[in-house]
């Protein structure tokens, strides 16, 4: 493994755990901040990583085309995804909000670590194709996944500070 996946892994890691404390929290709401609980950005979060490590287990690295994206650009760059700015496909969303529980979050939560030790053993030239960013390489993904994550740790913040 190298240096720069350990480090990216760390993130993970370090995302993850806040995401577990946030848990507790899981039925909090605040419309005016979110139309959704803490439960919901948890849950969706967590889909998201186990949709792209899918995504790059089995994508074929002969099909990417390396192109510049500037909104990819930026994103990467500043580590910051604006409030309200974009949409997640269907396939990332939570279908019920209703379903999601303490027990289910923990369940996924556990589900999302096995998953992510995939990334140590993925090729390098594994990638995904992102809806806005266009194809993102392994690092990026991982890079990615983190910054989406702290995106709504912040908003779970605000859920819970307002």
């Amino acid at each position: 493994m190298t240096k720069e996946l350990s480090n990216y892994l760390t993130k993970i890691d370090e995302v993850l755990k806040r995401l577990e404390i946030k848990i507790e929290r899981y039925e909090m709401l605040n419309p005016k901040i979110s139309a959704v609980n803490v439960g919901w950005h948890i849950e969706h979060s967590l889909m998201v990583f186990d949709e792209y490590i899918d995504f790059l287990t089995n994508s074929n690295p002969k099909n990417y085309k390396g192109k510049f994206n500037f909104i990819k650009l930026i994103v990467l760059a500043t580590k910051f995804i604006p409030r309200k700015y974009g949409k997640s496909p269907k396939n990332m969303l939570p279908k019920d909000v209703i379903q999601i529980d303490k027990n289910r979050l923990i369940t996924h939560l556990a589900e999302t670590k096995q998953k992510i030790k995939k990334l140590e053993t993925l090729p390098k030239d594994k990638y995904v194709d992102h809806p806005v960013f266009g194809q993102l390489t392994l690092m990026q993904t991982i890079d990615y996944t983190v910054t989406h994550t702290k995106h709504h740790l912040k908003i779970i913040n605000d859920i819970e500070s307002k």
